[in-house]
């Protein structure tokens, strides 16, 4: 009788978008807003290395001026001036072997089963590491 292995259900080409996108959704910091996805982020991170640079323009500075109309006082222009954040990449990583998941295929839809487990699991580990970043 043929028997149903966990690699015959599992397809990663359409399993690993789903997990991702299921371990956002689960995310509290995502559903609140308080994160969010962004193109130049994630193209900083796809690049080399274990940090990411990120610049930006400090706020202006300095009281204003009283205008005058007489032409000989000038306004002194002030400068502008940029810094630059630094982000340190996290490579994280988890494994499970089948038989950890087996008492979890007792759903309709094993591979729904495992990858909801797996979006739980990245979900509360990203949340705590952003935490455990911040503070």
């Amino acid at each position: 009788m043929p028997v149903t292995q966990i690699s015959d259900v599992v397809v990663p080409s359409t399993f690993a978008p789903y997990v991702q996108q299921k371990t956002l959704e689960l995310s509290a910091l995502y559903r609140s807003g308080v994160i969010a996805p962004d193109q130049e982020l994630t193209a900083a991170a796809a690049s080399g290395g274990d940090l990411v640079r990120l610049p930006f323009w400090n706020d202006l500075e300095g009281e204003s001026n009283v205008g005058s109309d007489n032409p000989s006082v000038h306004s002194t222009p002030a400068s502008i001036n940029a810094d630059q954040d630094i982000a340190v990449k996290h490579f994280r990583n988890k494994s499970w072997s089948s038989m950890s998941l087996a008492g979890e295929l007792a759903g309709s839809d094993p591979a729904r089963v495992v990858a909801d487990s797996i979006a739980e699991y990245w979900a509360r580990d990203m949340q705590s590491i952003l935490i455990a970043s911040l503070t």
